[in-house]
C-alpha cells in the first residue's frame, strides 16, 4: 500500500467508503459565466476538458478511488472520447442535463424533454445504460422537488441534485443523507452532497467554491463528525475544470466572480489527493449495487449536432470580412473557431472572403494571424508596421 507523499498517513485508515462525485465542466460553461457566455458560444472556446479531466483520473488512480461522473449531453456529443476513458478506467458516468439548465430556466415539459435528450447522448456516447442524474444548475430547493417526478419518469435509478445549503432543507434531516423516495413514476433514489451546520447555516463539507476557500482543518473536522455521527456515506463533489490552474481567464467576469473562480485553483490536486488518501471513495453505482449493463457500441467520432442552415440562394452572394487586430494574440484561436462556425452554418451560402490586418502589434499577432487564418480561402493578410 502506497503511503501519504509525506510517509507519514496511509491510504483509507478506514476500511469505509464513501461517495465521490466529478461534474465533467470545461472553464467556459460554468454557471457563474453563463450570463457571458451562453451554451450557443460553447464551441467557439479552447476545450481544455481532457487535460483536466486526466489529473483527476490520475490522482484517483494513484490513490486506488473509484468516483461517479456527471456530465451534461452536449460534452457528451462532442467529448465523447474523454466519457469513454473515464468507463475504460472503472469509474460510473452518469448524467447533467442536456446544457446544464436550472430549473429558472425552462418550464417542466422542456427539463423532462431535457433529461430524455441528455441521457441519450451519454448512453449513446459511452455504450451503458445510465443510472444517475444531477441538476445542471442550482441545487433543488425544497419548492423544487416536483422535478423528481420527471427525473424517475425519463428512467433514472437515483439522483444526487440535493445539497443542503443555508436553511433550505433545514426542517428535512432526513434530506441530509442518501435516501429513497416513493413517487408516482416510481422509486427513485436520493443522494444529497453531504453538509455541515455552520451558525445556523448549511455548507458542504467536501466540494465547490466553499471547499477551496476555507482552510482545511475545519472540514477535516466537520467530515469527521459526519463519519461519526451518520451510517450513511459521505458525499463530496468537485468539478474536473477545478484541477486546471492554467485555464484562459474570462475577461468579462466581475473582480468577484475572478476571486471565486481562480482562488485556490494551484493547490487543488494536492489537497484532494490528501482527502483521497485518508478516505475510501466508491461510485454512486456501487454503493446502490446497480449492475453496470452494456448498450449499442459507441460511436468512434463525435456526434455533433447540427444546426438549421437558412436554404443557400441559386447565386451565392459575396461577403468580405474585414478584421482588423491590435495585440490580439490571446483572442485569435477564438476569433478562428468563432468564424470557421459561422461558415459552417449561417455563412453557407455565401462566396466569403477575408481581410486580416495586424495594425501595429507588439506581440504575436502576426504571426498567430499566419497560423490561424492563412488556410481560409480568399483570404488575404496584411500587416502596418
Amino acid at each position: 500500500m502506497v503511503g501519504h507523499a509525506t510517509g507519514s498517513i496511509p491510504l483509507h485508515p478506514t476500511a469505509r467508503t464513501h461517495l465521490l462525485t466529478i461534474v465533467v465542466e470545461d472553464y467556459y460553461q460554468v454557471g457563474s459565466f453563463s450570463h457571458l457566455i451562453p451554451s450557443t458560444h460553447w464551441e467557439r472556446f479552447e476545450s481544455r476538458l481532457k487535460r483536466s479531466t486526466d489529473v483527476v483520473l490520475q490522482l484517483l488512480a494513484d490513490t486506488g478511488n473509484r468516483a461517479s461522473f456527471f456530465c451534461c449531453g452536449w460534452v457528451a456529443d462532442h467529448y465523447p472520447a474523454v466519457l469513454r476513458e473515464v468507463v475504460a478506467a472503472g469509474h460510473e458516468v452518469a448524467c447533467q442535463g442536456y446544457f446544464q439548465h436550472s430549473l429558472l430556466d425552462i418550464p417542466p415539459a422542456a427539463f423532462a424533454e431535457d433529461l430524455r435528450r441528455s441521457r441519450q447522448a451519454v448512453e449513446q456516447a459511452i455504450g451503458r445504460a445510465v443510472h444517475g442524474h444531477r441538476i445542471g444548475r442550482r441545487w433543488l430547493r425544497q419548492q423544487d422537488l416536483w422535478a423528481l417526478e420527471h427525473v424517475r419518469h425519463a428512467g433514472f435509478v437515483y439522483d444526487s441534485s440535493l445539497c443542503p445549503i443555508g436553511r433550505d432543507h433545514a426542517a428535512r434531516p432526513e434530506h441530509h443523507v442518501v435516501h429513497r423516495r416513493e413517487q408516482q413514476s416510481g422509486s427513485l433514489i436520493e443522494v444529497p452532497v453531504s453538509s455541515m451546520s455552520l451558525a445556523g447555516w448549511r455548507l458542504p463539507i467536501i466540494g465547490g467554491n466553499w471547499f477551496r476557500q476555507s482552510p482545511d482543518w475545519p472540514l477535516q473536522r466537520a467530515a469527521q463528525s459526519w463519519v461519526q455521527a451518520h451510517d450513511a456515506p459521505l458525499v463530496a463533489y468537485f468539478h474536473t475544470w477545478e484541477f486546471d490552474a492554467e485555464q484562459p481567464r474570462i475577461a468579462g467576469a466581475s473582480a468577484l466572480q475572478r476571486l471565486r473562480h481562480y482562488r485556490g485553483l494551484e493547490g487543488m490536486p494536492a489537497r484532494l489527493r490528501q482527502w483521497l488518501e485518508r478516505y475510501r471513495f466508491g461510485t454512486i453505482a456501487q454503493h446502490l449495487a446497480l449492475q453496470d449493463v452494456s448498450m449499442a457500441a459507441a460511436p468512434a467520432q463525435a456526434t455533433v449536432v447540427s444546426e438549421t442552415v437558412p436554404a443557400a440562394p441559386s447565386v451565392a452572394q459575396p461577403l468580405t470580412l474585414v478584421v482588423p487586430c491590435f495585440d490580439e494574440a490571446p483572442t485569435l484561436p477564438y476569433l478562428s473557431r468563432t468564424l470557421r462556425r459561422f461558415a459552417a452554418t449561417t455563412g453557407k451560402g455565401l462566396a466569403l472572403s477575408y481581410v486580416f490586418i495586424d495594425d501595429g502589434s507588439r506581440d504575436n499577432t502576426w504571426g498567430l494571424m499566419q497560423q490561424h487564418f492563412a488556410d481560409l480561402p480568399r483570404c488575404t493578410l496584411l500587416q502596418h508596421p
